[in-house]
């Protein structure tokens, strides 16, 4: 073998290996910058979720409060129409034992419940995803900046991504 065979060998394998180690840099980071979009969309639908979530307990909450009035205006009505004679002690327990049987207990506590354990579990979950996106958004950062990366992928014009924090979840 010739000399200048062998340095066509040693530089076909320089070409192979650095077109290897390319393809491995943009591989990785096409596969960063498509998970990035995916868990941003999973937050958004769980804030959606959470919007719903509150509506509803606002909802039940006033439908509650509004339950309470009417309990409070018909017991209002029912005792300013008795007046205490003799028999007016079992008069008022006799009135009482009826309104309870009139007005039963609002069974919106226990769903009021049940949605607050549910908002509790999209709160986690947004936490959760939140969480990934922002590492998946330092390793693609991270990614861009380590050399020979930040030579290798200058061409590509990539540029960093922003953290997700709490205010841009809130709105």
């Amino acid at each position: 073998m010739s000399t200048e065979q062998l340095y066509m060998l040693l530089a076909g394998i320089v070409i192979i290996g650095l077109s290897t180690l390319y393809v491995g840099i943009y591989n990785s980071i096409q596969r960063l910058i498509n998970i990035i979009p995916e868990v941003a969309s999973n937050i958004t639908v769980l804030a959606q979720k959470r919007k719903d979530l509150i509506s509803k307990l606002l909802s039940i909450v006033d439908s509650y409060g509004l339950h309470e009035s009417g309990i409070a205006t018909r017991l209002a009505a029912e005792f300013s129409g008795s007046q205490l004679s003799s028999g007016g002690v079992t008069s008022i327990v006799a009135r009482l034992a009826s309104l309870r049987m009139a007005f039963p207990e609002l069974k919106a506590n226990g769903l009021y419940s049940s949605l607050m354990d549910e908002l509790a579990n999209v709160e986690t979950q947004i936490a959760d995803r939140r969480e990934r996106y922002n590492s998946t958004v330092r390793a693609y950062n991270t990614m861009l900046a380590q050399f020979p990366n930040n030579i290798l992928l200058k061409p590509l014009s990539l540029r960093p991504k922003q953290f997700l924090t709490n205010q841009e979840l809130s709105s």
